[in-house]
């Protein structure tokens, strides 16, 4: 399972224990596990104190010192605690060459989504029509050809729905690139290019996944009733848990693990969400923590 002293599990190192992952190091207590916080954004370095580590580690960018931090512990695993720590613990786990873990050199096919959706394409896994740029006219003339609206921008690898909008002509999608273009996202990350994708009209679906050696469970499925408000984005209205089973959820698990696959994610828990229009699945969004 990972390295150990004994029978005794080595501490992990958790990533940016923030949203639902402040929970983690309570939840490993439990098992007796103890835990190390690496925070890998200087943001984070005024947060009160939790008692509930061995230590915190405040991340500056000097890997040489953060592992001569982290070798004292000899952690057995390291996972990300939220979507900001996920590129910092997969280079970790790369330094540590650790093994329970995903794969460090496909980091980019979880966290990018623009290559998400080429990875997806070039399997033949269904995805969407996108086009990258850093040119605002480039852009334009990708959305003139494609004509199909609405138009989405958004940034190459953000949270939640940061920077997402929805466009219904070219003056829109001009200051959604304004509006992204040079900025820095809830990532951290200046976004030096703004991603274009076609409109998916159809049901949302959120596919929650734990990993672990390539096996992939799904611990629940949620379909999510919104309604669009005229020229803004979705008003959500509920969500509504699914059954395990059935036609619909059958063809999301299906689909959820192909992709899964395609991006190597074999180790850890992932939040897919998930279009399902007349046609065909999409994966409209993954994050993988």
């Amino acid at each position: 399972m990972g390295k150990n002293n004994g029978n005794q599990l080595n501490p992990i190192c958790i990533v940016d224990a923030y949203s639902t992952g402040k929970k983690l190091a309570h939840e490993f207590h439990k098992f007796g596990i103890k835990c190390i916080h690496v925070k890998s954004s200087l943001a984070n370095a005024n947060d009160p104190k939790r008692n509930e580590f061995l230590e915190e580690i405040l991340f500056d960018g000097d890997f040489k010192k953060l592992k001569i931090d982290l070798n004292k512990y000899n952690p057995s695993h390291i996972i990300a605690g939220s979507e900001m720590g996920v590129e910092l613990a997969d280079k970790l786990v790369d330094i540590f060459k650790l093994t329970n873990a995903c794969n460090p050199k496909t980091t980019l096919l979880r966290r990018n989504k623009y290559f998400m959706h080429e990875r997806l394409k070039e399997l033949s896994l269904p995805c969407v029509k996108q086009f990258k740029s850093n040119n605002e006219n480039d852009i334009l003339k990708w959305a003139e050809n494609l004509n199909s609206w609405p138009i989405v921008i958004k940034p190459l690898n953000s949270a939640a729905s940061d920077g997402v909008t929805i466009c219904e002509n070219l003056i829109e999608i001009s200051k959604a690139f304004h509006r992204i273009y040079k900025q820095e996202n809830k990532l951290g990350i200046k976004n030096e290019e703004v991603l274009a994708q076609e409109f998916l009209d159809g049901t949302q679906y959120f596919v929650n996944t734990v990993s672990w050696k390539g096996n992939h469970y799904i611990s629940d499925i949620w379909k999510q009733n919104r309604r669009r408000l005229h020229g803004r984005g979705f008003l959500f209205e509920s969500m509504l848990l699914c059954p395990s089973t059935g036609n619909i959820e059958n063809k999301l698990t299906k689909y959820t693990k192909e992709v899964l696959n395609a991006l190597n994610l074999t180790h850890g828990a992932a939040h897919n969400e998930i279009m399902l229009t007349d046609k065909v699945i999409f994966p409209q969004f993954y994050r993988h923590n």
